[in-house]
């Protein structure tokens, strides 16, 4: 009987740690209010009830990593977590002894401190302090009054203490027993096996499922929005059938759809995280848990979702606008149409740009689905559309982009043509040609000086159609510099001909539209390479008149662009 008592002991005192570090992390989480860290108290204290029956104290040896008793591991800290242990041990505790005369009153005012210190809520004073000031009557610590900081150090390892090392204790109880070191704890005691503990919650016990339900049901919408979402995934991960891990999962996006109710966003990103984690956690183990998960995560930014948050968007210009940048960063490429249709629903310029800028990020690896947007009805989000595949930058988009600048709508148009002018390619600049005849003069303008800029020479024909065309005249008379410009920078010996003939010819009746063209004609042929043009150019500066006026002043640009491109070269 003694045996089984003692092998039950380290278990016991496991199941306690356990218990009380889950009701520190949902106390973290939950307010003061809440009925659900009560019940882990209730359940803390009828676990550490358990172990005092097995023994005639519970002896607890604190390390940077991990707790033991009678040299067992009881509680293993979790990488990236808030460690129990290394929290006392940063504070100088060593050693915690609770005796069975400890009071309920006594081991919640232990909780609380922990507590206090766990979630650093409080003042900048640590446990130590904090014990000291409770004054317990059935909890005894010991505790150095300085450590060493290689003793934080993970290189360092774990620091055995000896008498000299430890200096002066808080409060001593006598000699302490030799600890046996962690390599040497056994894995089995008295034939009994033990966990090491803390690092996995994968267990719920069905006291706390209970409790939990219990609660949740009591507290309603009071603070259901502060929901244990570790507990939650702890519960849904400890399931064996897969029907009631469904439920539990129901559970969960219910609890989802009631945080976006109440608009706590901190706690819904966690969720989303811990759906996306949990995902890829299960997805070795049971693929179609982590297909179950993945589901809930994708909801996140599905229709309904992305339609309440829009309506939160469009309350205030400015309000709640972080904390939902922050929710929309956690979705990934499959909320993307979502996300595009938002565009045409939001009423204020900071959401829209927000979302324009989510979108570029995110459709860098999924253009097609940005592209979508080029055929939706609304000109507003055929326009975002546009500009936002001309931030992405990828080729595939050019031939949505040319659908765009075919758009009944001017402003649609003027995107698709800002966005084809980031291209270098030919598909790009052959629709940039296309438009130098499109009824607007911003867009006109737009693609005519890109074409000049990039001296594409199949756009030579579409500039000369327009020069030769009743509309050149109704043009500005800065526009028609321009296209002249184009058409000596895209047309090489084509173009050479056309504005010798240009610059040369005298019309009876022409009057000033024909000097103009003749003024143009010749300026434009600082725009071309050949050693023709600047013979021309020379031969003309030696003329009377205008013609020679015009020639100088064409051959001095000429050899500032000359001068400017040996510079950059």
């Amino acid at each position: 009987m003694l045996t089984e008592t003692k092998a039950r002991y380290p278990l016991a005192v496991s199941d306690f740690l356990t218990s009380l570090c889950r009701g520190l992390k949902t106390s973290v989480l939950y307010p003061p209010t809440s009925t659900i860290p009560s019940e882990f108290k209730r359940i803390c204290w009828d676990k550490l009830q358990s172990a005092l029956s097995d023994s005639t104290r519970v002896d607890l040896e604190v390390t940077r990593q991990n707790i033991l008793t009678g040299g067992d591991i009881v509680y293993k800290s979790t990488p990236g977590e808030v460690s129990l242990s290394e929290t006392l041990h940063r504070d100088g505790v060593r050693t915690i002894r609770i005796y069975p005369s400890i009071s309920r009153d006594e081991f919640e005012c232990l909780f609380d401190r922990l507590l206090a210190v766990y979630s650093r809520r409080e003042s900048k004073d640590d446990i130590v302090n904090l014990f000291w000031e409770a004054g317990f009557e059935s909890i005894e610590y010991e505790a150095v009054d300085s450590f060493v900081p290689a003793e934080l150090s993970p290189a360092a390892g774990e620091v055995t203490l000896d008498d000299n090392a430890i200096g002066n204790i808080v409060k001593s109880e006598g000699e302490q027993p030799e600890a046996k070191s962690e390599s040497e704890s056994p894995a089995t005691r008295d034939g009994v096996k033990f966990p090491e503990v803390f690092g996995s919650v994968q267990t719920v016990s069905e006291d706390e499922k209970a409790a939990v339900s219990e609660s949740l049901e009591h507290d309603q919408e009071g603070s259901i929005e502060l929901v244990s979402v570790d507990l939650l995934f702890d519960i849904a991960a400890a399931e064996q059938d897969y029907h009631e891990f469904l439920k539990v999962l129901d559970n969960i996006d219910n609890v989802f759809n009631r945080l976006l109710k109440a608009e706590f966003f901190p706690l819904l990103i966690y969720l989303m995280r811990k759906f996306r984690d949990s995902a890829a956690d299960w997805k070795e183990s049971s693929r179609q848990r982590s297909e179950r998960v993945r589901e809930s995560y994708h909801r996140c930014g599905d229709r309904i979702r992305i339609s309440q948050i829009t309506q939160i968007l469009n309350r205030s210009e400015h309000e709640n606008i972080e904390q939902v940048r922050s929710y929309l960063e956690e979705l990934d490429s499959s909320a993307l149409a979502q996300l595009v249709w938002m565009l045409g629903e939001l009423k204020h310029y900071p959401a829209r740009k927000l979302v324009c800028d989510l979108v570029v990020a995110m459709g860098r690896k999924r253009p097609e689905i940005v592209a979508s947007g080029i055929y939706d009805s609304r000109w507003y989000v055929a326009r975002n559309a546009a500009m936002i595949l001309g931030e992405i930058g990828s080729e595939k988009s050019i031939p949505d982009l040319r659908k765009a600048s075919e758009h009944e709508d001017e402003r649609v148009r003027w995107e698709a043509t800002i966005s084809l002018s980031g291209f270098d390619t030919d598909a790009a600049l052959e629709h940039l040609a296309r438009l130098v005849n499109d009824p607007s003069e911003r867009i006109r303008r737009q693609a005519t000086k890109r074409l000049t800029e990039r001296r594409f020479k199949p756009a030579f024909d579409a500039i000369l159609s327009f020069i030769e065309s009743e509309s050149f005249g109704l043009v500005t008379p800065a526009e028609q510099r321009e296209l002249f410009r184009a058409l000596g920078a895209t047309g090489a010996d084509r173009a050479l001909d056309y504005l010798k003939k240009k610059a040369t010819k005298r019309s009876l009746f022409g009057g000033g539209a024909s000097r103009h063209q003749r003024e143009l004609a010749v300026g434009a042929m600082a725009e071309l390479e050949d050693e023709e043009s600047y013979r021309l150019l020379k031969e003309w500066t030696t003329k009377k008149g205008e013609l020679g006026e015009w020639a100088r002043n064409s051959l001095a640009k000429r050899d500032r662009v000359r001068m400017k491109t040996d510079e950059s070269r």
